[in-house]
């Protein structure tokens, strides 16, 4: 029963994981939506810095709770994660705009 409570507390901590990423990535459209830049190479740069910046994070979770082992339901906790803010939460954390 160890290996199955532990495959559980990954999902559950990549399932948040992919929560967190909803929300930074809703304030990072928030946020870069509110600044004009003038050349979309910049765009392009902080984009790409936000994506390696989730990257990092999610692959030094991985190796903290799962010692690196990648599996189906992991991809599948991410992507709930993020299913689960934007369908269900992002109205209520964006009420004012």
């Amino acid at each position: 029963m160890d290996v199955f409570y532990q495959q559980l507390k990954t999902f559950l901590v990549m399932f948040i994981f992919g929560f967190m990423v909803g929300v930074m990535f809703d304030y990072y459209r928030k946020i870069s939506g509110k600044f004009i830049l003038k050349y979309s190479f910049i765009i392009k740069i902080t984009d790409f810095l936000f994506w390696v910046v989730c990257g990092i994070i999610g692959t030094l979770l991985l190796l903290i709770f799962n010692w690196g082992n990648l599996r189906f339901y992991i991809f599948l906790a991410i992507f709930l994660g993020i299913i689960f803010y934007f369908f269900i939460l992002q109205k209520i954390v964006f009420q004012g705009d």
